[in-house]
């Protein structure tokens, strides 16, 4: 049974929103967008998108490498897209500084929409698997043309996080 509490939102949100940035930087990307964030969430204690990955059959090296990938690569605003307004001011009880959020539309969506599909579940809790399910979510970005073209429909790695989320 996973537990919650403000301070673990709070490590959480810090380790996936610092992870993105320095995941983009290594790039020479900046800011980080919804495929660093997707990234980050690999890399977090809670293991629910590495399992996530494992039950879609995806590594997440081919993925990384994927998304250096000339089909991969946002081309010049090709699916851009416009944060969601959350209706919150404050993602969860413990939310970041403002000036650690996301400032990449395509981030700024996938951590809102994690945001919102955390709360949706009990106990409240923003996982790794939370961050892919709001990644799939979206038509366009580089993180859906990376999972395309290993031959990965956005729709079995959502399924697959979504059964871990279950678990």
């Amino acid at each position: 049974m996973r537990t919650r509490s403000a301070l673990t939102d709070i490590t959480t949100i810090n380790a996936l929103l610092t992870g993105a940035e320095n995941l983009a930087r290594e790039a020479g990307q900046s800011p980080p967008g919804a495929e660093h964030l997707l990234l980050s969430a690999l890399a977090l204690p809670d293991g629910t998108a590495s399992e996530a990955f494992e039950r879609a059959g995806l590594d997440p090296d081919e993925f990384r490498a994927a998304l250096s990938s000339p089909e991969a690569i946002d081309l010049g605003g090709i699916g851009k897209v416009t944060p969601a307004a959350t209706g919150d001011a404050d993602p969860l009880r413990a939310a970041p500084q403002s000036d650690q959020l996301p400032k990449n539309p395509s981030a700024q969506l996938t951590f809102q929409v994690a945001v919102r599909l955390c709360k949706a579940t009990k106990p409240s809790q923003l996982l790794g698997a939370h961050v892919i399910l709001a990644v799939c979510q979206q038509e366009h970005g580089s993180a859906i043309r990376a999972l395309q073209s290993l031959g990965i429909e956005p729709s079995k790695l959502r399924a697959a996080a979504a059964e871990v989320l279950e678990n």
